[in-house]
């Protein structure tokens, strides 16, 4: 901690109620100014306009902020320090503007909530230079967004203690850049759910590497209507995932698409896109629960799996993968017609489907693995297939998503992979 808290003014809440000036409520009758370093110990009321260096909440206290806040400090180490068990709300009609590091979680617990528009007031507004939730080894920090933050330089849930980010409702954080588990041993988590919304103007990293060997874990979840944008690119390292229950997540299109590091997952149900950038998957791409579509040509040496009852939707001119697997039984893999690249599709059975336009028929070559479809006679996709009986048969039904290629049950007795 820096030379400059050596010296704080401190609340002790002896005057009255929520007004900051009052001489009565500061120890000594010191009310601090704004090159001053003020510290609060006891649950208030703050009724704004408030400004200070820097401002620390160091207890097991409850403090409300109505009205302005601004906290002059640029340390990205100080300016406002939420810690050692404090929840802090700033309540519709309040803001923080913040020059250095605002800071929840060091050394110990510290919340902060960011409230929504309430009784005619605007959704409350934070404004920061950096962000760090959970900084040191036994920081744990919440942060709960409904209203707006906005982070101009780095944000880091998870600095090396263990950070949470929860955007609900209809509320926004915005970015320059975003990283969850920012070192070795941290854990961030990133929860964007209802109709809010999460954007990155520079990257994203869900987890981290540190020369090559596992950082900080993170976890990105995406549920209701809510979206993740990233002008860049979005990163989930080893250990990490990206967990979609509905919601929207899109990589780019100024940066380099989607990669998924070895170790590293999504997986679940919803929209994802890399727009007209590559998807990089060393990891695992997995549809469950669910429609996962996903937009973007694939490449890489990890695993793409339909799961058990989902559909997996790819909006791809080019997949160069190992393979595509079927995991359980009712999968459906939505192929654009057409697509370039060699698929090997596993585990594909009775009661599976595969989903192309423009097919009619579907020929089997049993001794190559290889299935031909065609449309008037014209080949238009080669698949190859394992674990299919060599006398198997398909047949193709048309209807509203494209055409529906199937195993024919009467043919294929213990032949699902």
């Amino acid at each position: 901690m820096s030379s400059s808290l050596s010296n704080p003014k401190t609340f002790t809440g002896g005057g009255q109620a929520g007004v900051w000036n009052d001489p009565l409520n500061w120890a000594n009758g010191a009310v601090p100014g704004a090159t001053d370093f003020a510290r609060i110990a006891v649950s208030t009321v703050l009724n704004g306009p408030i400004e200070v260096s820097t401002l620390m909440l160091l207890s097991n206290e409850a403090v409300t902020v109505n009205g302005a806040l601004k906290t002059d400090s640029l340390n990205p180490c100080e300016s406002f320090m939420d810690c050692e068990g404090a929840v802090t709300t700033f309540n519709a009609g309040s803001s923080l503007h913040d020059a250095g590091g605002f800071i929840v979680g060091i050394d110990a617990v510290g919340t902060v909530i960011v409230d929504a528009a309430s009784a005619g007031k605007a959704a409350a507004v934070v404004d920061a230079a950096v962000l760090k939730i959970g900084q040191h080894d036994d920081g744990v920090g919440t942060v709960s967004v409904a209203g707006t933050l906005n982070v101009t330089a780095g944000a880091y849930v998870g600095g090396t203690g263990e950070g949470t980010l929860n955007v609900t409702g209809s509320g926004h954080a915005n970015f320059c850049n975003l990283v969850l588990g920012n070192n070795t041993g941290a854990v961030g988590n990133v929860n964007v759910s209802g109709n809010a919304s999460v954007y990155s103007a520079g990257y994203l990293s869900v987890g981290t590497s540190q020369n090559g060997a596992p950082g900080g874990v993170g976890t990105l979840t995406i549920s209701g209507h809510a979206t993740v944008a990233c002008d860049n690119v979005i990163g989930v390292a080893s250990g990490s995932t990206i967990a979609m229950a509905g919601g929207s997540m899109v990589a780019g299109p100024d940066g380099n698409g989607l990669h998924i590091g070895q170790g590293g997952t999504i997986s679940g149900y919803g929209s994802v896109s890399a727009g007209n950038h590559s998807i990089s998957d060393n990891g695992t791409l997995a549809s469950a629960g669910g429609t996962l579509l996903v937009t973007g040509n694939i490449f890489g040496i990890g695993a793409v799996q339909v799961g058990s009852g989902s559909t997996l939707d790819l909006d791809a001119s080019r997949l160069t993968l190992p393979s595509i697997s079927f995991i359980g039984t009712g999968d459906t893999l939505d192929l654009v017609t057409g697509v370039l690249g060699s698929i090997t599709l596993t585990g594909f059975g009775v009661g599976d489907s595969l989903v192309m336009n423009g097919i009619d028929g579907a020929n089997w070559n049993g001794t190559a693995g290889l299935l031909t479809l065609t449309e008037g006679g014209h080949m238009m996709d080669q698949l190859h297939l394992t674990g299919i009986a060599a006398n198997a048969a398909f047949q193709v039904t048309h209807g509203s998503a494209g055409s529906v290629i199937t195993l024919m049950p009467s043919l294929t007795s213990g032949t699902h992979g």
